[in-house]
């Protein structure tokens, strides 16, 4: 768009001649023509509107520019901005400035994004394809035959993960003045504030067990009211890991009495080294 203003604005430009250049319609031009200060003011300092055809309005121009508002000011404090924190936020402010019939839906932040200029988004940190998955395949093909002998509803598999609570999001969008080369992420998304949980289920789905939490305080605020039974269901751990005496505690007192109380054995824990 920018350069077909460009075009139309240079010394002896003759509108059909800069048409057939384009292969674009006379008429089309007439309209590029009319509105190019318009145009030129909208793509002034923003490259993605530069590269657009059309320059189509949100049907709530408040909204956009509220949500551009802030989206910008995220990117100025170097905080992430993710798809989920975009639509939540257009929800808020829709409602705070009675926007009606507004349904925040993906297809709305995608074409938010569209409109904004800010579509670019890019992995501020991590790695990609951290699981061989043909490693994954043969293993599971060693250990299946050894299976065969227990029942699917003695089979348990055990895996832990870790909820990084105070971590921020790894990737982000960018906002028009920024530069995919240039933009780089902050301390707090390495952040490893986290609480680890344990999560346990036979092979047919049966029976899940609770999960088993670890966190770093011994006795959480939220607990003030916990049952034994609830209590149990949480340790505490300098680090927040499952660590040996936390997995016995965990192997003895909760899921030994849970599936001895569903079923005669033999059973078999799979376990992720």
């Amino acid at each position: 768009m920018a350069l077909i203003c460009h075009d139309l604005t240079a010394p002896g430009a003759h509108l059909p001649a800069v048409a057939a250049n384009w292969v674009v319609s006379v008429k089309t031009f007439r309209t590029i023509w009319k509105n190019k200060a318009a145009l030129l003011r909208a793509i002034e300092g923003n490259k993605h509107m530069a590269g657009r055809a059309r320059l189509t309005p949100g049907r709530f121009p408040a909204l956009d520019a509220a949500l551009s508002s802030y989206a910008t000011r995220l990117r100025e404090l170097r905080l992430p901005l993710t798809f989920g924190i975009l639509k939540r936020r257009a929800k808020e402010l829709s409602g705070s400035m009675g926007v009606t019939h507004f349904a925040g839906s993906t297809g709305w932040v995608t074409r938010w994004l569209d409109r904004s200029g800010f579509a670019g988004f890019v992995r501020l940190h991590g790695e990609a394809g951290s699981v061989d998955e043909e490693a994954v395949a043969a293993e599971m093909e060693r250990v299946r035959p050894q299976l065969s002998a227990f029942h699917p509803r003695n089979v348990y598999n055990e895996d832990e993960s870790g909820f990084m609570y105070q971590c921020l999001p790894n990737g982000t969008y960018l906002s028009p003045q920024e530069s995919h080369r240039a933009t780089r992420g902050t301390k707090g998304m390495k952040n490893k504030e986290r609480i680890t949980f344990a999560v346990c289920c036979n092979a047919t789905g049966c029976h899940i067990l609770p999960p088993f939490f670890i966190g770093k305080s011994a006795v959480p605020v939220c607990f003030a009211d916990a049952t034994p039974e609830e209590r149990s269901l949480y340790k505490a751990q300098s680090n927040a890991w499952m660590v040996s005496f936390l997995f016995e505690h965990w192997l003895t007192l909760i899921w030994y009495p849970a599936k001895t109380a569903r079923s005669s054995g033999p059973w078999v824990l799979l376990l992720d080294k």
